[in-house]
Formats: structure tokens, sequence, C-alpha cells
């Protein structure tokens, strides 16, 4: 993806210039505003996930897909100033950056640049460029969360109990991150977890809510059941009795690591 270099090119800048290189890591999405912009039927813009993390001199940009794994190709950019303002360089294309109340502002850019796409801001909350035809892209900030899931298998135990799969150690984010369990050699069917963290639209009563989804495989738009609480909570958790799961924000609340066999809680 060529928009990829542009979008290092923003996060460094702001990360040193608020003297905070945490602020360039982590994980980025727009998976919110590509929902409601169909729920409002308006054409929403590219969905993009993307992977950041330093390098030597400067970041990695990694596009990802809602499980993890790279959906096209990692850039890199080399971070530098100019005078009092911050650059990255992409090899082709060098772009300045000022930083404005605790945010990152482009000002120029020059080489070869990439067409179409520009990073108009960036801040604790995420990024936002223009995309193709103007459309403004929210890239919001992911918090990475720890999860474990537990399924029935197919056959039950030689006592004629229930057999249950378990798997801890599970990793997603909380901007439509999904993680699979299940399946293969488990003798348990495929399942997937998801989080969002919803931000509801301007005009909307609804309060924010972190939401976890119970998944089948053939159904990734349409949960089997799902579960919620308020936005600042450590862990939520879901027991359909045949399939449950649990997932903790990193940094909030220590994982809780559950028997295999337990079929309830």
């Amino acid at each position: 993806m060529k928009h990829l270099a542009l979008i290092l090119a923003c996060w460094p800048s702001a990360a040193f210039a608020a003297a905070s290189t945490d602020l360039l890591v982590g994980t980025f999405s727009n998976e919110e505003q590509v929902y409601f912009d169909k729920e409002a039927g308006r054409t929403p813009p590219p969905r993009r996930t993307l992977r950041i993390s330093k390098t030597d001199g400067g970041y990695k940009v990694e596009p990802v897909d809602p499980f993890g794994p790279l959906s096209g190709p990692i850039s890199l950019l080399v971070l530098g100033r100019v005078n009092k303002f911050l650059t990255l360089n992409d090899g082709r294309c060098i772009r300045t950056f000022k930083n404005f109340k605790d945010s990152l502002v482009q000002l120029a850019a020059s080489g070869t640049c990439s067409d179409g796409v520009d990073f108009s801001l960036v801040d604790a909350k995420g990024i936002i460029i223009a995309d193709a035809g103007g459309v403004p892209s929210e890239l919001r900030r992911a918090r990475t969360a720890t999860c474990w899931g537990s399924t029935l298998r197919d056959a039950k135990k030689p006592d004629g109990s229930p057999d249950w799969f378990f798997v801890g150690g599970l990793k997603l984010h909380d901007q439509g991150g999904r993680v699979a369990f299940g399946g293969g050699d488990t003798g348990a069917q495929p399942m997937t977890l998801r989080m969002r963290n919803v931000i509801w639209p301007q005009g909307n009563s609804s309060r924010p809510s972190l939401v976890l989804y119970i998944h089948k495989p053939e159904k990734p738009d349409s949960a089997e059941s799902y579960v919620w609480g308020d936005p600042g909570a450590a862990r939520l958790g879901i027991n359909l009795r045949w399939v449950q799961g649990s997932c903790s924000i990193d940094g909030l609340d220590t994982p809780v690591i559950i028997r295999t066999d337990q079929s309830k809680g």
C-alpha cells in the first residue's frame, strides 16, 4: 500500500515533538468510522489498521488485518529535523511537521510523494488523514487486550461429561481486533472473539461502551452474542454455556485463568 509511508511520517514527529516516542507506537484503526459511515448510508473510507513500532533512527508501519497478520507491504521512515521542525523521509518523500497544542500538523511535503493522501492531524487519540477524494479518515489509537476462550469439544469425555477446549494468552485490540480459537485438530468448532470501543456519533444518546463479541467464522459480521461495559472496564467476559471468553485490557488487569472443564462463571 503506497499510503503507508505517509502514515509513518506523521507519527514520529508528533511523539518526538511531544517528548514522548510512545505516542508513535501502537495499533491504529478506522474500524469505527467505517462501521458508522455504513450505518448512516455514507460511503466509508478504505478500511485501515496499522501497527507502528520503533526502529533504529525511525519507525516501521505495518498494515495488518483485524486478526493481526500483515495485509500489505511494510514501510520504513527515517526521523530527522530541519531547524525547529521534524521530518520523516521514506526515501522518496520528505514530510515536515510542527507540534501544535500537543498535536502534530503537517506543514509541507517535497519529493515524490504518494497522491491523494495527506495527514492533517496526529494526537493522543490517533490520526486523521485525507484519503483520495478528500474524505477524512480517522484512525483511532487502540488498546491491546489479552484473552482466553473455551468451547465444547464435539465428543464428550469417556465418563460422558462435557469436554472443554481451552486456550489462553490470546491477543487482540479494542478497535475491531479479532482472535480465533478452536477448529483444526482441537475437536472443537472454530470461534472468534472481537472487541470494539464504541463511541457513538454526535446526536446519539447512547453512552460509549467497550464491547466483546463472539462470532462463528462463517458469520464475521453477525455475532452469536455480545456483552458490553463501561469503556474504562478492565475486563469483559461472556458465557453462552457452549462457548466462553474473557478479555482483559493490557495494563489495567491481569487475565484470569480458569479450569478447562469449567462451564460457568
